[in-house]
């Protein structure tokens, strides 16, 4: 990055990193930095955003109108989310003339893999997946699932500044753009400030992008969505999936990580942080346990049924319906009688 003064003589508390795809804002954006605003009025200090992206002017000014917080735009190629290592270098550059408390990223794919290594280069402790805050002895505490769902962590770091990522939903959903009542409290727009970056020497480039498979319905535009887990036992088994969702109009076939990493169904297909968000009418999971990152991508569906054969299983908290069953009898019976 180029020298520059320092960025904002303001006491900040968490900063947003955030990302533009083109012209738009990528998923999420409102929302993480609703969480870093979150972070920082409970210690009655600012909040700021960090936009990345190869032109992000116009979304920049998206954020500074619908917030009142002031943005800092990190223009440049190397800003590409394929170029990791050139972004984290011109991320932790800005960032510590910012000299925040809270580095604040979504938990997906992007941010799970910048967090480390920008918490590397800055001296800072890392918390991923983070699913609630809390305050323990007038301290800041992060929680976050272990051990697929069954068991939950705290954890209080003990140093300055912390990165985090942040699953979706952990604040109750997106707020809408331009209403800075709601996301900053202020009557005028944050400013922002343009920062080029310097041409990258990285170890990664982008070389190409694949189109994955098509066909069949949509996730994204399905009314219902009948997912798979490693709890089907055999790709065999895919087939009362399918009939399943075969019941239904305008639906889809869905799938956990798991499923997808085992060559049984395409990644197209996959539901959760590294997958697809979805938000359908009635969402099925056959099979599936719950972790956290599944959950994440699909718990805003209108109605969740859940079939597992272990009673146990943390999908049955985020679910609205529960059978406790092994699917191979289950699902067989209540196909049958739907078509009575």
């Amino acid at each position: 990055m180029a020298e520059q003064q320092s960025p904002s003589p303001m006491k900040i508390d968490a900063v947003a990193v955030v990302w533009n795809s083109g012209e738009d804002l990528c998923p999420g954006t409102f929302e993480i930095v609703s969480t870093a605003q979150y972070l920082s009025t409970a210690r009655g200090r600012e909040a700021a955003v960090v936009m990345c992206g190869v032109e992000p002017e116009a979304a920049a000014r998206d954020v500074a109108a619908g917030t009142g917080l002031p943005v800092f735009a990190l223009r440049g190629a190397l800003l590409d989310p394929a170029c990791g290592d050139d972004a984290v270098r011109a991320l932790a550059s800005l960032l510590r003339q910012l000299d925040p408390v809270h580095v604040v990223l979504t938990h997906d794919s992007r941010g799970a893999d910048l967090a480390p290594a920008l918490a590397v280069h800055l001296g800072a402790a890392c918390v991923t997946a983070v699913e609630e805050f809390a305050f323990r002895d007038g301290r800041r505490t992060f929680l976050r699932s272990v051990c697929r769902g069954r068991m939950r962590m705290e954890i209080r770091p003990e140093v300055s500044c912390t990165v985090l990522t942040v699953l979706p939903g952990v604040l109750g959903g997106e707020s809408p753009g331009g209403d800075s009542a709601v996301m900053g409290g202020k009557a005028t727009a944050g400013f922002v400030k343009i920062l080029e970056t310097a041409p990258g020497r990285g170890r990664i480039a982008l070389k190409g992008k694949i189109r994955g498979e098509e066909g069949g319905v949509d996730l994204a535009e399905a009314d219902v969505i009948v997912s798979a887990g490693r709890g089907i036992g055999r790709e065999e088994n895919l087939d009362l999936i399918r009939r399943l969702a075969g019941l239904f109009r305008n639906a889809a076939v869905g799938a956990s990580r798991p499923v997808c990493d085992q060559g049984w169904l395409g990644y197209r297909h996959q539901v959760g942080l590294t997958g697809r968000t979805v938000t359908p009418d009635l969402y099925m999971a056959c099979g599936i346990s719950g972790t956290s990152q599944h959950l994440a991508g699909m718990k805003g569906s209108r109605c969740i049924v859940a079939v597992n054969r272990d009673p146990a299983a943390p999908i049955f908290r985020a679910a609205h319906y529960g059978i406790v069953e092994d699917l191979t009898i289950f699902l067989p019976l209540f196909i049958e009688a739907a078509r009575i």
